[in-house]
C-alpha cells in the first residue's frame, strides 16, 4: 500500500505547514485535488498501520503460546525404584 508521489509530495508540505491552496499552486493541481489526495494518503497509511498491528499482536501472542508450551513440564517420568 505505498503512497504515490504525488501522494508523498502533498504529505511532506503538508509537513511544513502549507495550506491545500498553496500547496496546489506549487504543484500545479486543483486546492481540492491536493485535499482529496492528502485524505486517502491518510486512509491508506492508517490500514497499514492497522495492519502492522494486528499481525505484531498475532507474532506476539504466538510466540507467548509458543513458550508456555515448551515450559509446560512433560508428561510425569516414571522412575522404577527398587526395593
Amino acid at each position: 500500500m505505498a503512497l504515490t508521489e504525488c501522494e508523498k509530495e502533498i504529505m511532506r508540505l503538508k509537513k511544513f505547514g502549507d495550506s491545500d491552496y498553496r500547496i496546489g499552486r506549487l504543484m500545479r493541481v486543483d486546492p481540492e485535488n491536493v485535499g482529496r489526495s492528502r485524505r486517502n494518503a491518510v486512509k491508506r497509511l492508517s490500514k497499514e498501520r492497522l495492519i502492522w498491528s494486528l499481525l505484531k499482536r498475532l507474532v506476539f501472542r504466538d510466540a507467548i503460546v509458543f513458550r508456555l508450551i515448551s515450559l509446560k513440564p512433560s508428561s510425569p517420568v516414571s522412575v522404577n525404584h527398587r526395593i
